[in-house]
């Protein structure tokens, strides 16, 4: 009676740790700006999970168990990256979804024997850097045009006095020379 207790206890003190684990493993991916999932060989969505801030649609919710051809063309970049996973190669490829921009890595998911039994994927949710690029690069025309648009003669240098930019009348009047 004394080993089915202690055999008891230690049965349950696994089983707390981890239900533990799994909750951190939850709040990970609820949280990360990432979309993971597996499919099987028919490239069916076995299992979808991530953060859940990413995705107010419910889309994500809506894919378990469908058919990626359900949501892609044949002749997409995501089925063929799915098609090559499967063949044994990882792939990647980027994509739009529910509002939001994703860089996505997929590989073949393999049993314990090494064989291919789906297809294993992460999508980094890029939305955000994307923006902010964009962002950069208006300014940097935005600024560009400014100093463009003055008569003025106008140098931008760094702290060693080298020249890192000019405009149109500074270069006619230094000929171009930097």
């Amino acid at each position: 009676y004394t080993a089915l207790s202690e055999a008891a206890a230690q049965l349950n003190t696994a089983n707390a740790q981890l239900r533990s684990q799994q909750h951190q493993l939850d709040l990970l991916l609820r949280q990360a700006p990432v979309q993971i999932w597996t499919t099987d060989q028919a490239l069916v969505f076995t299992s979808i999970h991530g953060s859940e801030t990413q995705d107010d649609s419910g889309l994500f919710d809506a894919m378990n168990g469908k058919a990626l051809s359900h949501f892609y063309e044949e002749d997409s970049p995501v089925l063929d990256a799915h098609y090559t996973a499967l063949r044994g190669e990882t792939s990647g490829y980027q994509m739009h979804l529910a509002g939001r921009d994703y860089l996505a890595r997929v590989e073949p998911l393999r049993d314990i024997e090494g064989l291919v039994v789906g297809v294993i994927g992460v999508a980094l949710d890029v939305t955000d850097q994307q923006q902010a690029e964009e962002a950069l690069q208006m300014s940097q025309a935005y600024n560009r045009s400014l100093l463009d648009a003055s008569q003025d003669m106008l140098v931008l240098l760094n702290c060693g006095g080298r020249i890192l930019a000019l405009n149109g009348s500074a270069a006619r009047a230094l000929n171009g020379v930097p």
